[in-house]
């Protein structure tokens, strides 16, 4: 995102908001533990993808501020554990930003759900950017680094680039009171050691789990490395499905040889990519998928359910697909949870990467209800601040009113860092805006087929454009060929009307980005960003079709 020319911003106070009730706080922080109410549970000032700047939204805003500054007590993280409490948490790195971390959250979840814990999360993210002047932002941070990486025995290694990073709060980028709501019981690591009076000096700059210093003598602890979750040629599952059937187990190395032969590089199959590896071991499968997969149970491939390689570094929940592999190759999470030590232990630690490069959810699904349930659970349970929709939700009536209420584009270019390790695909940030420029232009042709012509874009209509291309020469190009950023359309003041102090941090600007490339008609994304992968989940929670959005791609 380009940095915005802006005063530099004030503290909002929320005294007049704090009136509304402490009562009504409570109650939305401690929701019973034994349900997962649906959205319609949820009051109406929190209730998902409330669009316009309303007053109720605003004051909800102003609430998740103040609840932000008021830790929870020991006597409320107890009522919102319960009795006798199991906890998960996976190893992480504070080297990425908070759409690598989002995915984090979204697997440690889902194993949590998988297995009947309480997830444990990051308390913070390291911001990277800086909207207005830097000394502004270390003013307002919990932390700051002047070189990040002058700090690689904290942040756990070496970043892409480096430059200053600043601590915030997760609250300034997760609406952990909705978590609450919609998920279930969650906590930060921050008050998982209140809840066990251990001494928040313990906390780590990195925000990892410490296995020794954060375990409290009255807790057992088990560890699954990220080699025993998964490891070439196997993969992991959520658990055996019985509409499997028996099916007989080789070895691990004779398993290899097979796979090797037949789809080298490959742990799994779409059926197109099964045909053509099981005409290589010399057998031709029915040409009707239900024939063919079942012809496959038969040679010992079982359906997984999952999402297209398209979102894997995205991390967006995504274009589910089925795919296929050798039981012999599966790993169940249940079978090896529900064995000692892990079954009885008070604490699941995974320890290792098992998030770069995987599908959503960290592992693979048995039945297509699992992998549906994970898909809405992400889109439903993780969402921004109110005060970050609230801006967004200004944002969006400023470009409706430019285009004349008729439907309207939106694409995010991400740059940055991802020039220097060669992840956008074209570096020139010029030729990049144009191919994602002719990208878009394939979306009238799209929004013709479901909309009626009156309503669709008209030649000369703007369209909104998130990036982080800094270099002022491209982004007046940008603006010449028709793209609105996010400082043509609200000014200085609103955001520190709306956002407060993290209106001078440009993470959590990308975030009211997100949402208003959710609300756009059609989207074009940078496949490796997760951005692009968070704005697509907030599109799949509002409903919108999948014919509605696509990667910026050359073919």
């Amino acid at each position: 995102m380009a940095r915005p020319s802006a005063p530099l911003p004030t503290r909002r106070t929320w005294t007049t908001i704090l009136s509304l009730s402490a009562l009504s706080l409570v109650a939305l922080t401690l929701w019973p533990t034994s349900v997962y109410p649906r959205d319609a549970l949820l009051p109406p000032a929190l209730a998902p993808f409330e669009d316009a700047p309303s007053p109720a939204l605003l004051a909800a805003a102003a609430l998740a501020a103040a609840a932000a500054t008021e830790p929870l007590t020991k006597e409320q993280l107890r009522a919102i554990v319960g009795e006798n409490p199991k906890f998960l948490v996976t190893a992480s790195s504070a080297r990425y930003g908070y759409n690598y971390r989002r995915n984090l959250f979204e697997n440690t979840m889902n194993l949590a759900k998988l297995t009947g814990r309480i997830p444990i999360l990051p308390e913070a993210i390291w911001a990277r950017g800086c909207a207005v002047d830097p000394a502004i932002c270390t003013e307002y941070a919990l932390e700051h680094y002047e070189d990040r990486n002058a700090h690689v025995e904290e942040m756990g290694g070496v970043w892409n680039e480096g430059g200053e990073i600043w601590k915030l709060g997760i609250e300034s980028f997760l609406d952990v009171v909705h978590l609450r709501k919609a998920y279930g019981p969650a906590l930060t690591l921050s008050e998982y050691l209140t809840l066990f009076s251990l001494p928040h000096s313990l906390l780590h700059p990195s925000g990892e789990f410490d296995t020794t210093s954060h375990l409290p003598s009255s807790l057992s602890l088990s560890t699954i490395t990220a080699t025993e979750y998964e490891h070439a040629p196997l993969l992991r599952v959520d658990s055996f499905n019985p509409a499997w059937g028996n099916q007989s187990v080789v070895s691990e190395e004779e398993l290899k040889k097979w796979m090797d032969k037949i789809m080298p590089e490959k742990q799994s199959w779409t059926m197109a990519e099964a045909r053509v590896g099981m005409k290589k071991a010399g057998a031709t499968l029915p040409k009707g998928e239900e024939a063919a997969e079942a012809a496959l149970l038969k040679t010992g491939l079982v359906p997984l359910y999952t999402f297209s390689d398209w979102v894997v570094a995205n991390k967006a929940a995504a274009r589910p697909q089925i795919e296929y592999a050798p039981f012999s190759s599966l790993l169940s999470l249940s079978s090896l949870t529900s064995l000692p030590p892990h079954a009885s232990s008070d604490i699941l630690y995974f320890d290792g990467n098992i998030h770069d490069f995987r599908k959503p959810g960290s592992l693979r699904f048995s039945t297509a209800v699992a992998r549906d349930a994970f898909a809405r659970s992400v889109q439903r349970d993780i969402r921004p601040p109110p005060a970050v929709w609230a801006l967004a939700g200004k944002v969006v009536k400023k470009i409706e009113e430019k285009v004349k209420g008729r439907r309207w584009y939106a694409a995010h270019l991400r740059r940055g860092d991802f020039v220097g390790i060669n992840w956008t695909g074209e570096n020139d940030p010029i030729t990049h805006f144009e191919l994602a420029r002719k990208c878009l232009s394939a979306g009238y042709a799209v929004l013709g087929a479901h909309f009626p012509a009156k309503t669709l874009p008209h030649i000369s209509d703007p369209y909104y454009l998130a990036t982080d291309e800094t270099n002022t020469t491209a982004l007046a190009y940008y603006r010449a060929a028709g793209a609105l950023l996010l400082s043509d359309l609200v000014t200085p003041a609103d955001m520190n009307a709306t956002l407060g102090v993290d209106a001078s941090f440009l993470d959590v600007l990308s975030l009211v980005e997100q949402v208003v490339l959710s609300r756009s008609d059609y989207f074009v994304g940078s496949t490796m960003s997760g951005e692009t992968g968070g704005a697509i989940n907030m599109r799949l929670a509002r409903g919108k079709e999948e014919w509605s959005w696509d990667f910026i791609r050359k073919w």
